[in-house]
């Protein structure tokens, strides 16, 4: 009985935040704006507001090389000040054979290397997803970015 109303639960929180955001319930609704992936925005041109200066725009931080191979598989844990998802600060993360619980008990996880670096995708167990920019600082510490956030997001240590 215990089971069927956690899984009750979930589902129903599932439904409440895929239907946030863009009112048609996709699993897009469920993000969080800072989650949802990079998308051209469309700025009206207008000629009486002036272009913000540059020079106040924070300068991202220096991107580290991208090695040429890394394994993600194995178990982390959560050692920023932020999180996201179940990888709060302190919590214990494992990636392995395509599951992970980052940002559910049971997430599918593609990580890869791309033109421009690793990233990883997770799908949740209701099926929110999201995508990450992953900088790997050494082979033991890694940091998840979303979009084009400049600070990180979730960061992990790897245990063992």
């Amino acid at each position: 009985m215990r089971k069927l109303v956690l899984m009750i639960a979930v589902l129903a929180t599932g439904l409440l935040l895929g239907s946030c955001g863009d009112g048609g319930g996709s699993s897009r609704g469920a993000e969080p704006p800072d989650q949802v992936r990079d998308e051209p925005a469309s700025v009206p041109d207008n000629p009486s507001v002036p272009d913000e200066p540059t020079s106040t725009s924070p300068a991202a931080p220096p991107r580290p090389s991208v090695p040429e191979s890394f394994e993600i598989r194995g178990t982390w844990k959560s050692v920023g000040s932020t999180g996201w998802g179940q990888a709060q600060p302190g919590a214990i993360i494992l990636f392995a054979e395509g599951q992970a619980n980052l940002y559910s008990p049971q997430d599918t996880y593609a990580f890869y290397k791309d033109t421009s670096g690793y990233r990883l995708d997770v799908t949740g167990l209701l099926g929110g997803s999201s995508s990450f920019r992953v900088t790997i600082v050494d082979n033991d510490n890694i940091e998840l970015y979303s979009g084009s956030g400049s600070s990180a997001m979730v960061v992990l240590k790897r245990l063992g």
